[in-house]
């Protein structure tokens, strides 16, 4: 634990008030007003390097903004300081818990608690979004509850400093599970991207629980990019189900089908008291008898299933569903759920102005065909027009995409710079080509493994050779895979199809032993999802090509 100092220029130190990965908070006394404030210091190690001039530069421009930010629900900013080779922000202290801190004792909040809360973080909201001002770290941390339950709105003046030498490691975001979509991915964010992370906070207050949760950071934003969070409803019972609608429009991924503003998103809340009052002045089911009548339905077609399954034979581990459109619940959010349960590496849609639904991305071959059947159902029933360009591959290499996605995703965030493409022409080649690819090293030296998954279900390792197995690769280096004389060499046969070139860079070696030159792929994956998942925590990252290989026939 840090020595707590004495004083920070004037002010005298009173107490620790909590540390995290910016910094220190304490409470002290201004001896001009001899009134409390709470000084926040960075942590030394974040102003460390050449860019210490730029982000001291940052830290001062949002004090400056935070100034603008005076409202009943925001907290408000002094001023920025250093004292020797301390810096800090002081800001006014507000007697209270954080939201997270109550959360604790109390995880789940009465319509009432929730609505207030709600409401006054989004009049912060749109008071900082009014003045041009984005927090970009919305969480029950950062709110304040004071003794009277009034909320404010905490670290508006350090919400910024994710850029610059700050990378996305977890360490310096802090909890990932309430970002928005864009936000994981890196791209400019607006005042929609606070909405959504007040809606994972709506989420976590009805229900107790967070929408989006992973054992690490990338597995939390692969679910927030891409998964669906189970409707508060079944979370908590009791809940009218009016906060499923309320909630599914809060995080939709696509910004525009979102909240568009803070006050919007009230309105929204202010329907949900509406509809509560009208509901509770009328006579209706009981929520009891209700799930009672669902669970005997589903009991029934869990007992049909299970006779129709030890009556067939199955080859594929998933069964899909015929879905049909639910005009209770939003196209948007439908495909979504759809498209998980299929999901290989990445399946992408819109609807566009003309009432069609674009589907495209990778599928695995044994749910290509549920996949089409589905989505064509979806499409009928909802009146829209569908336009499928989906990419077949093998299942076992559908598990390899899956396993290399996160380490792609932190290539691609952190602009680490690691490709791989063909040097000869574009993804067609045609039996008995000899295939040459281009690698381009990430920008740290590593341990580099290439490999190339085939149609047959083997995996030809390229890299490393065995002389090469603890060799480290220097930083942007430009590799040509293939090429006689660098590398193992390899030629397009049968079977043709969809195949796999790819290429992980990590600074620890991931095999501690030479494997075979080619082996199963299912087992190499295997091996390396484990590998993977150990030395997650250190410099790895990963990229890959789609190839399609074709035979002397097709190609006249």
């Amino acid at each position: 634990m840090v020595k707590k100092p004495e004083t920070l220029g004037k002010y005298k130190i009173i107490a620790v008030l909590g540390e995290g990965s910016m910094g220190i908070v304490y409470k002290a006394i201004d001896p001009d007003i001899q009134d409390y404030v709470a000084l926040k210091t960075i942590h030394k190690h974040l102003l460390e390097g050449k860019d210490r001039a730029v982000i001291l530069q940052r830290l001062i421009n949002e004090v400056k903004a935070g100034r603008l930010l005076r409202h009943p629900n925001i907290v408000a900013m002094y001023d920025y300081q250093e004292d020797d080779d301390i810096c800090f922000l002081v800001m006014e202290y507000v007697e209270g818990k954080t939201l997270k801190q109550i959360m604790q004792d109390n995880p789940i909040f009465n319509d009432q608690e929730i609505y207030k809360i709600m409401n006054q973080l989004l009049d912060g909201l749109q008071a900082a979004h009014n003045q041009g001002v984005i927090h970009r770290d919305i969480k029950p941390e950062n709110l304040i509850l004071k003794n009277n339950g009034d909320v404010r709105i905490a670290d508006f003046g350090i919400a910024r400093l994710d850029n610059s030498t700050m990378t996305i490691d977890g360490s310096v975001l802090g909890s990932p599970a309430y970002m928005s979509p864009e936000q994981c991915m890196g791209k400019q964010v607006d005042a929609r991207s606070d909405l959504f992370s007040a809606g994972v906070v709506l989420y976590q207050l009805l229900t107790g629980e967070k929408p989006f949760f992973g054992m690490t950071f990338m597995e939390t934003m692969q679910q927030i990019l891409h998964g669906q969070p189970l409707m508060p409803t079944i979370r908590n019972q009791d809940l009218e189900i009016q906060w499923d609608a309320v909630v599914t429009k809060a995080l939709a991924k696509h910004v525009d089908q979102r909240f568009q503003t803070a006050a919007d998103f009230q309105q929204g809340l202010t329907d949900m008291a509406r509809h509560q009052l009208v509901d509770n002045q009328q006579t209706k089911p009981t929520r009891w008898l209700l799930w009672l009548k669902t669970g005997i339905v589903f009991s029934v077609l869990i007992g049909c299933g299970y006779w129709w399954i030890t009556q067939n034979v199955i080859e594929t581990s998933k069964i899909f569903p015929v879905i049909k459109a639910d005009n209770s619940i939003p196209l948007d959010q439908q495909l979504n759920q759809l498209l998980t349960d299929y999901e290989c590496d990445e399946l992408l849609y819109t609807i566009d102005s003309n009432n069609t639904i674009n589907v495209s991305g990778y599928v695995s071959v044994s749910s290509e065909q549920p996949l089409h059947t589905a989505l064509s159902n979806l499409a009928a029933t909802s009146n829209q027009r569908l336009d499928i360009k989906l990419i077949p591959i093998a299942d076992q290499n559908c598990e390899l995409l899956s396993i290399l996605q996160p380490f792609v995703l932190r290539n691609n965030l952190q602009k680490h710079g690691l490709q791989i493409e063909p040097n000869q022409h574009e993804s067609l080649f045609v039996e008995g080509e000899r295939p040459i690819f281009e690698v381009i090293t990430p920008d740290f030296p590593g341990y580099l493994y290439v490999d190339y998954f085939m149609a047959d279900g083997n995996v030809f390792h390229l890299l490393p050779t065995s002389n090469q197995l603890q060799q480290l690769t220097n930083a942007e280096r430009r590799i040509l895979i293939g090429k006689e004389g660098t590398t193992r060499q390899w030629e397009i046969v049968k079977p043709y199809g969809k195949e796999i070139m790819s290429v992980i860079v990590s600074d620890h070696p991931l095999f501690d032993k030479k494997r075979d030159e080619i082996e199963s792929s299912e087992a190499y994956s295997l091996d390396l999802r484990l590998s993977l998942f150990e030395n997650e925590n250190t410099a790895l990252v990963a990229n890959y090509f789609v190839i399609t290989t074709i035979s002397q026939v097709d190609a006249e």
